[in-house]
């Protein structure tokens, strides 16, 4: 699998100045049919990573 990714800095009034990562997944074969379990994991490991920092 490779990837593209792209920062954006952004501001809100409730969050103020924050980082966005914005990333484009590519992979060598269809994954239509995974992409409900990706999806899964993908959220699992960014919740985990947000609860470390939290």
């Amino acid at each position: 699998m490779d990837y593209v990714r792209g920062v954006e800095g952004t501001h809100t009034d409730l969050n103020g100045w924050h980082l966005h990562i914005h990333a484009l997944l590519i992979f060598p074969t269809d994954v239509s049919a995974e992409i409900p379990a990706l999806t899964c994991e993908v959220y699992t490991r960014w919740a985990a990573g947000w609860r470390r920092r939290a």
